[in-house]
Parts: structure tokens; C-alpha cells; sequence
């Protein structure tokens, strides 16, 4: 009976022992999932910041645009003789021609 005991004690102690070291696998498991987890999460937010920071570069300011047209800033004329336009003798193309 006592090696009876003996030998239930032994393998109580090495179940307890396989659960630990189960355990401890499992918390390592969890560690590394949850280290993967937040590296994908912190490249997923750098490829959305570059992402946004290409997008508004590829879009016009349109209101400084128009702020800057409204104040004479230039840029928003489109007569190329400016504002005077072409005296009518520089109009005749053709000089002196008698066909017409």
C-alpha cells in the first residue's frame, strides 16, 4: 500500500508538472500573438498616416486659390495683352491686301 501512494504521488507530480509547463507554454503563445497583434496594428496606422498624407498631396487648394484671385494676387487673368488688349492697326493681319 505504501508504494502505492509512492507511485500516485509520482504521477500527481508530473501531471502537475506537465500542466505548468503547459501553462507556461500558452502564456508564451499569448505573448507572442499579442506582440504580433500590435505590430500589425502599428503598420496598419503608418500605411493609413501615409496613405492620408498622399492623398492631400494630390489635391488642389482651392481656397487659396480663390483667396489669392480675389485679392489680385495674379494668376487669374487670362488676356494675354493684358489689359489694354491690341491697338487696331496691329489687327491687320493681311497689310494693304486687295482681296478684300
Amino acid at each position: 500500500m505504501g508504494t502505492e501512494l509512492i507511485i500516485g504521488g509520482i504521477i500527481a507530480a508530473a501531471a502537475a508538472g506537465a500542466s505548468v509547463y503547459s501553462a507556461n507554454k500558452q502564456a508564451d503563445a499569448q505573448r507572442d500573438a499579442a506582440r504580433k497583434a500590435e505590430k500589425q496594428s502599428q503598420a496598419a496606422a503608418e500605411q493609413a498616416r501615409q496613405d492620408q498624407r498622399r492623398q492631400n498631396g494630390n489635391q488642389a487648394d482651392i481656397s487659396g486659390i480663390l483667396q489669392q484671385n480675389s485679392q489680385g494676387g495674379g494668376g487669374g487673368g487670362t488676356l494675354l495683352t493684358g489689359a489694354g488688349g491690341v491697338s487696331g492697326d496691329r489687327l491687320n493681319l493681311g497689310g494693304g491686301s486687295t482681296l478684300g
